[in-house]
C-alpha cells in the first residue's frame, strides 16, 4: 500500500491514503521476464518557461554517522566548474527529493536543506512486504520517497546595499562569490549496515527563466513513488507538453529526460529508454556507487534526447503530443528494487507571436480537437473562445478579492496602528478591494496601447456588473476585456469560461490555529508568499464561494475514487493565468525584530538581534519584551514575482481603505 505524507517541521505526521491505479499493458518492442507496467507515477507539475531546468544529485555512501543523520553537498557546477544554470536566470521554482526506509514514523523526521527544518514536504509510502520483502531483509520496514518544496531556502541574492534583489543563488560559483555556504542535505542515517532509519540519497530539481532565452520551453514532471517487481518493466506515457517545436531540421527538436530513482542490490543492467530506443548510456545507470548489498543507491541520470523527438512520439488526441520514457533491465537477477522517485521531460515548444502561450493551446484544432487536456484528463482553458488568437499578444490575468461586509478594527493597545500619529486604532466602513470597471478599463487600455491584449478573468460577468449596480452603466468599455462577456472578437458570452472573481472575507487571524499569524490586529493581512499560495489554492465550493471549516473538512477526507474540490485557481491554469490578489494589507512588519531590549530607550541593531533570538515556547526572552512594530504591517502597495506570474495589490491601509 502506498499513502502520502506530509512532515511539519519536526513535529507530527499526516498520513492521507492514495491508491496509485497502475495500469498493466504490454510494452510493444521488448520481451519481457516480468511484469509490465504503464505510467508507473502520477503527473504532477508542469511549467512553461523560456529557461529550463537543472539536477543537482548526491548518492548517499554509507558511512559512520553521529546523531542518526548524514550531510551530503549538492554540487551545481559542471564539469569545468562552470554554472549549470545559466548566468542572469530566475528561480522559479525548487523542489528535493529523497528516499528513507523507516520503521518508527519518528526515524523519518529532521530532514534539513542548507541547515534549515524542511517543510512543506509530500511523502508516499510503500510497505516493504509481500513481493517486495527482498528490499529489505529485517521486514516490516516502509519506504518513503518525499518530495519538498524548498525554494524559499534557496539563498538570497544581495545588491551593494545588502538588500533583496528578488533572485535565488544556487550555482555553487555564485554561492562562493556571495560568502554563501553551498547547498547541503541531511537526511536521518543510521550508518553502515542493515539499519533504520537509512536515506539511499536526494537530488534538487531546479526551474530556471532565463532573460538570454529564444524559445519557449514546457517542462512535465511525473513524480510519487513506484516500486518495481522483480523483473519489471514501467513505461512512463510523458505527455502535458501538447506540442514540441517544429523547427526545419526534425532532428534539431530538443528534449532532456531526466529519471530519478534509488536501487538496492547492484545490477548493472538496468536500461533506461526514450520511444522504445534505448538511450546512449543507458544501461547500469541506477545502480550504488558505493557501500555493500544492502545499502540503497540514488541516481538521477539526465539524458539530452534531441534528434530522438520524432522517433516514436504519437499525437493522443485531446492530450496533445505524446513521447515514452521506460526504465527496465537485462537481467532480473539480482533484485535491486529500482523505487522511481520522478520522471522529468522538458522540450521547445511553438510559441510564434511570443507571449508566452503554446500556439496549440491558442488553437487546438490541428489535433482535431477544440480543448486539449492534461495528464489527469483536466481540461485546459479554451483560450480560443476567450478570445486568444495566435499572432496576437495576449494575456490573461485571474482576480481575486477581499472584502469586509461589516466594519472592521484594524491595530491595538499592543500593534497600535500608526504610533507616531498617535493612532491606536482606526475603524473601516465595509468595503471590498475587487477592482471596478474603470480601473479595468484603463489596464486593459494601457496593455492595448503596448500591443498586447487583455483578457481579464473577474468571475461571471453578469454578476460582476451586478456586483457595482449603478457604478456599472450598460454598455461598459470594460466589457471587451472581460472573459465571457461575449464582446470582442472571439470573446464566447459564456460565463462558464469565466473561474474568477472569487470573494474572501477579511478576518483576523489567530496564533492558535494559523501558525504563520503575525498580524492578528489586522484583518485582511496577506503573507508573501505562503500565505498567498495558501489562498490561491485553497478549496472552495463549486460556484467559488468560501467554505466552512465542515466543508474543508470534507474536501480532505475526499478519496481518489472521488470529485477533488475545486481550487479558488485552477492547477490547469498555471502558467497560462497570471493571478492578482487584491489584499487589504501586505504581511511585511515595520520592524524585522520580534523583541527588543527591556529599558533601552534607543537600542542598536546588534541589540534587537540579539533580543530576538525566540525560546523554544516562540516568546522572548527573559529581559526582552514583545516589539510591538513587529506585529505592524507597512504601507505597502503589493508585490509580485519577477519576472511576472503572481502578483498581489494590498492598498488598503490607505486613506480610503481600498
Amino acid at each position: 500500500m502506498r499513502s502520502a505524507r506530509r512532515l511539519t517541521s519536526g513535529s507530527s505526521l499526516l498520513l492521507v491514503v492514495l491508491g496509485f491505479g497502475l495500469a498493466v499493458s504490454q510494452f510493444r518492442g521488448q520481451a519481457q521476464s516480468g511484469p509490465v507496467v504503464t505510467d508507473p507515477l502520477p503527473y504532477s507539475l508542469s511549467f512553461t518557461v523560456p529557461g529550463d531546468y537543472a539536477v543537482s544529485t548526491v548518492d548517499f555512501v554509507p558511512r559512520q554517522t553521529q546523531g542518526g543523520f548524514q550531510t551530503e553537498t549538492l554540487r551545481m557546477q559542471t564539469a569545468t566548474g562552470g554554472p549549470v544554470v545559466p548566468d542572469g536566470a530566475n528561480i522559479i521554482a525548487a523542489y528535493l527529493y529523497w528516499e528513507t526506509i523507516w520503521t518508527q514514523p519518528s526515524e523519518a523526521i529532521g530532514a534539513k536543506f542548507r541547515g534549515r527544518d524542511i517543510t512543506l514536504v509530500r511523502g508516499v509510502d510503500t510497505g516493504l512486504g509481500g513481493p517486495y520483502a527482498p528490499c529489505w531483509s529485517n521486514g516490516g520496514q516502509t519506504m518513503t520517497q518525499f518530495r519538498a518544496d524548498v525554494l524559499p531556502l534557496l539563498a538570497l541574492e544581495l545588491d551593494e546595499h545588502n538588500n533583496p534583489t528578488g533572485r535565488r543563488l544556487v550555482n555553487d560559483r555564485d554561492l562562493i562569490a556571495a560568502g554563501e555556504p553551498l547547498n547541503t542535505v541531511t537526511l536521518p542515517e543510521r550508518g553502515v549496515g542493515n539499519q533504520t532509519p537509512q536515506s539511499a540519497g536526494a537530488t534538487l530539481l531546479v526551474v530556471y527563466q532565463n532573460p538570454a532565452a529564444t524559445t519557449l520551453r514546457r517542462i512535465v514532471v511525473f513524480d510519487g513513488a513506484h516500486l518495481h517487481l522483480p523483473g519489471e518493466t514501467a513505461s512512463q506515457r510523458i505527455r502535458g507538453f501538447l506540442q514540441s517545436a517544429r523547427p526545419a531540421n526534425p532532428d534539431a527538436v530538443m528534449g532532456q529526460l531526466t529519471q530519478i530513482a534509488g536501487s538496492g542490490s547492484p545490477n548493472r543492467t538496468d536500461r533506461l529508454l526514450f520511444n522504445g530506443t534505448l538511450l546512449p548510456g543507458g544501461t547500469g545507470r541506477l545502480s550504488a556507487t558505493g557501500g555493500g548489498q544492502s545499502d540503497r543507491a540514488w541516481a538521477a541520470p539526465t539524458f539530452d534526447v534531441t534528434g530522438r523527438m520524432m522517433t516514436g512520439a504519437t499525437i493522443a488526441g485531446e492530450y496533445g503530443e505524446q513521447v515514452t520514457a521506460t526504465v527496465g533491465h537485462g537481467s532480473a537477477s539480482p533484485y535491486d528494487c529500482v523505487a522511481q522517485a520522478a520522471t522529468v521531460f522538458s522540450t521547445d515548444v511553438t510559441d510564434t507571436d511570443d507571449d508566452g502561450l503554446l500556439d496549440i493551446l491558442e488553437d487546438p484544432t490541428p489535433y482535431g480537437v477544440n480543448q486539449l487536456v492534461d495528464p489527469n484528463g483536466a481540461a485546459y482553458p479554451a483560450l480560443q473562445r476567450m478570445g486568444a488568437h495566435v499572432g496576437t499578444r495576449d494575456l490573461f490575468v485571474e482576480l481575486t478579492a477581499m472584502f469586509a461586509d461589516r466594519t472592521l478594527t484594524y491595530g491595538s493597545p499592543s500593534a497600535p496602528y500608526n504610533e507616531e500619529k498617535g493612532q491606536v486604532t482606526v475603524q473601516a466602513p465595509p468595503h471590498d478591494h475587487l477592482p471596478g470597471p474603470a480601473v479595468l478599463k484603463a489596464a486593459g487600455d494601457a496593455f492595448d496601447r503596448a500591443g498586447i491584449r487583455a483578457h481579464f478573468d473577474v468571475g461571471a460577468p453578469g454578476a460582476y456588473r451586478s456586483h457595482f449596480g449603478p457604478a456599472y452603466p450598460s454598455p461598459n468599455a470594460a466589457d471587451e476585456y472581460l472573459i465571457g462577456s461575449g464582446v470582442g472578437t472571439g470573446n464566447a458570452a459564456d460565463a462558464s469560461l469565466a473561474r474568477g472573481g472569487e470573494a474572501i472575507r477579511e478576518h483576523a487571524c489567530t496564533i492558535a490555529s494559523e501558525p504563520w499569524c503575525q498580524f492578528p490586529d489586522f484583518p485582511g493581512t496577506v503573507n508573501w508568499k505562503l500565505h498567498y499560495q495558501q489562498l490561491r489554492d485553497a478549496w472552495v465550493a463549486e460556484d467559488g464561494s468560501e467554505l466552512t471549516n465542515a466543508g474543508l473538512d470534507q474536501c480532505a477526507k475526499r478519496t481518489d475514487a472521488e470529485p477533488a474540490c475545486r481550487r479558488r485557481f485552477d492547477p490547469t491554469r498555471n502558467h497560462i493565468f497570471r493571478t492578482v490578489l487584491f489584499a487589504h494589507a501586505r504581511g511585511i512588519s515595520r520592524s524585522p525584530f520580534p523583541c527588543v531590549p527591556d529599558g533601552v530607550a534607543e537600542p542598536t541593531i546588534a541589540q534587537l538581534i540579539a533580543a530576538s533570538y525566540l525560546g523554544a515556547d516562540k516568546t522572548c526572552a527573559a529581559g526582552t519584551h514583545v516589539n510591538p512594530q513587529f506585529h505592524v504591517p507597512q504601507r505597502s502597495s503589493g508585490v509580485a514575482d519577477l519576472p511576472g506570474e503572481n502578483a498581489m495589490v494590498t492598498l488598503g491601509l490607505s486613506k480610503n481603505f481600498l
